[in-house]
């Protein structure tokens, strides 16, 4: 077999066995007109990270404001020409912006957007898996939010997916991390530094010892080989804002002169 033939059928079967993940419209636009029509065929499988525009006064409340209209149709115009799409995920990545906080222009584009990018969506043929997780309850009735909180008569009339939830009040939740040293990532063969100060999404989980101290878990997907990483931080007792963290699993602390540099990719979501 000639090298050329086996690097094109290698390509090929990692296009089809791939699931492929997309946080900003533009970058699929961008994707799928520099690919080959023959191996465009060979993706079968897409991710979507759903954006939302992060609040002011607090990185875990936000409401949908990205990717623009502008941007969405073509984005959904080429998912619709791909010939063999068989799974479809979209989820947020972070919760929203309760609408209770919202004046009333907010609160009506915020529902507008959601409908407009939901009816888009839903015109995108799938073959086998389309689901769509949204931030809110599918009974509102007697959410202490009502009437201005989101139900499902923001899907589209007919939903051509499957709808899935983000648990309300839930304890865990999904923020940006910034990694606090330098770790060498265990999954990776040979090792990934990965350095100080690389932000990622994580999701973060509040604790509390035998002694009610406050403690914390965060882990986060590694991209680059599809291991688990998990930090866990305590409060110092002098300054309650200032964190004491250590890698617990999936990666451990290295020096600066430990391990060949290798940059590392950001994490997707994790709301899957």
């Amino acid at each position: 077999m000639e090298r050329r033939t086996c690097y094109s059928e290698t390509t090929n079967l990692l296009y089809s066995q791939n699931t492929f993940s997309f946080d900003e419209a533009n970058l699929v636009v961008s994707f799928f007109d520099g690919l080959l029509p023959s191996r465009r065929a060979h993706v079968t499988s897409i991710h979507i990270c759903w954006s939302f525009w992060m609040d002011q006064n607090s990185v875990q409340y936000a409401f949908i404001y990205l990717p623009k209209g502008d941007r969405w149709g073509s984005y959904c115009d080429k998912l619709k020409q791909l010939p063999n799409l068989r799974h479809l995920a979209v989820a947020p990545t972070f919760y929203r912006r309760p609408t209770r906080f919202m004046n009333r222009n907010e609160r009506r584009d915020y529902k507008a957007s959601v409908r407009f990018h939901l009816g888009y969506l839903n015109d995108v043929p799938v073959r086998d898996t389309f689901s769509v997780t949204v931030p809110w309850a599918p009974d509102s009735q007697n959410h202490p939010d009502r009437p201005s909180f989101s139900t499902d008569d923001l899907l589209p009339p007919i939903p051509k997916f499957e709808v899935k939830r983000i648990v309300q009040r839930s304890p865990v939740r999904v923020d940006q991390f910034r990694f606090p040293f330098r770790v060498k990532c265990l999954h990776c063969d040979p090792g990934v530094i990965i350095h100080k100060g690389h932000i990622t999404d994580a999701e973060w989980l509040r604790l509390r010892n035998a002694d009610f101290a406050p403690y914390g878990s965060v882990w986060m997907f590694h991209t680059a080989c599809g291991g688990w990483i998990e930090f866990e931080y305590e409060r110092n007792e002098g300054n309650r804002r200032r964190k004491w963290w250590r890698v617990t699993q999936g990666a451990k602390k290295v020096g600066n002169e430990d391990g060949t540099i290798v940059v590392s990719t950001p994490s997707e979501s994790l709301w899957l």
